[in-house]
């Protein structure tokens, strides 16, 4: 094995692992100098995904991926008193009172115009009916609050959408085999994918190391006098 191999081997095998547990690890709330991106760094202006958009009186709210903003005098400014991540959706009721959900939890907007947190966790979707507020939350599925947010239970009817899911499966394609084969997801199933990454990972890891040690060793021998 050349050992000019061994430096992007190790390199794939150790971020496989990273990436297997990244929840873990906590490396996505882990912040690093820009100068670390390298070639990674896009110097041309990022694209911004509009997720949604809600209006309260005048005043026109759009989340993003990039964060939810607030459009004064036709031109987008950040809104204030809530994080910066990821918004998924932004809703408004009859009385004015704004929503808003994202990977940073569940927010409202009173009329005084400040923010407060009504749940935590990773929201993907929001949507406002007459019996209260409906959300999807990662891991946790479509839940209801009918008092505004301070308790919640499951939606009724929404679970019977998996159900009808299962009904109508989608077609299995020569791609999808090939990419729960090289994810693990064959073997493991979703959740249990690390299994396979952490075998790949620890694997390739394993043959930068005896590689290395092979390749010194026969530069040790090529230096000892015949």
């Amino acid at each position: 094995m050349s050992i000019a191999l061994l430096i992007p081997m190790f390199i794939i095998g150790a971020t496989a692992i990273f990436i297997a547990h990244d929840k873990s690890l906590g490396t996505q709330d882990l912040k690093l100098a820009p100068a670390m991106a390298g070639n990674a760094m896009n110097m041309k202006m990022p694209e911004v995904i509009v997720r949604d958009v809600a209006t309260v009186g005048d005043a026109t709210f759009i989340a993003s991926q990039a964060g939810l903003f607030r459009m004064v005098g036709g031109f987008p400014v950040r809104e204030p008193g809530i994080p910066k991540g990821e918004f998924r959706s932004v809703k408004a009721d009859a009385a004015g009172t704004l929503y808003a959900a994202g990977k940073y939890g569940l927010w409202q907007r009173a009329g005084s115009g400040a923010w407060t947190q009504l749940r935590e966790g990773d929201f993907h979707g929001l949507g406002l009916m007459p019996n209260g507020i409906v959300a999807y939350l990662k891991d946790q599925g479509t839940l209801l609050s009918s008092d505004g947010g301070k308790s919640w239970i499951e939606a009724p009817g929404f679970a019977k959408l998996g159900v009808l899911a299962a009904r109508e499966p989608e077609a299995y394609t020569l791609q999808k085999l090939v990419m729960d084969l090289h994810t693990g997801k064959f073997f493991f199933g979703k959740s249990a994918e690390w299994i396979w990454i952490d075998i790949l990972g620890a694997t390739l890891l394993m043959l930068c190391l005896t590689g290395g040690w092979m390749w010194w060793r026969s530069q040790k021998q090529k230096a000892q006098p015949v």
